[in-house]
């Protein structure tokens, strides 16, 4: 193995500069496609598959577009995007969301602040209206509805 590995670097050395970055770039996608980690995403900016893995940042892995030339990480362009907390504690606010649990109840439990909880929620919320603008639910076969009547003034 040693051996085959010593000749690779001789024929690199030999490479002009010109094609030294291109060989560069096809030993990192071949590395990326043998590695057990997830595949490198799609850049959330130009929507090509053309990204490579760039350093970490917070703990979280960067990757840099080949075609746009601009970084980006998992959670760009979502709702996680720009958020001090994990994914653990935003499934918790979804989870709390859909159960119906009060903002404060979620802060509590996850020692986060009431303002917190609420921005964290109401982004949840705009996500999901806005997927639901994107791709509208469409109805198919029988439908029923329930009439709930509610009554507006109360003396």
């Amino acid at each position: 193995m040693e051996n085959k590995i010593s000749k690779l670097i001789e024929l690199v050395q030999k490479l002009p500069e010109n094609c030294l970055d291109e060989a560069i770039d096809y030993v990192t996608e071949k590395i990326d496609e043998q590695s057990e980690e997830k595949p490198v995403p799609s850049c959330p900016h130009c929507n090509t598959r053309k990204a490579k893995r760039n350093g970490t940042k917070d703990g979280q892995q960067r990757y840099l577009c080949k075609d746009c030339g601009k970084t980006f990480g998992d959670t760009t362009n979502t709702a996680m995007s720009y958020s001090h907390y994990g994914e653990a504690v935003w499934r918790q606010v979804i989870r709390d969301t859909l159960a119906g649990i009060p903002i404060d109840q979620t802060a509590t439990s996850l020692h986060i602040s009431h303002s917190t909880a609420f921005n964290m929620r109401h982004k949840i919320l705009l996500s999901l209206e806005a997927e639901e603008e994107r791709t509208p639910t469409v109805l198919d076969g029988v439908c029923e509805l329930d009439d709930t009547y509610v009554l507006e003034c109360a003396w």
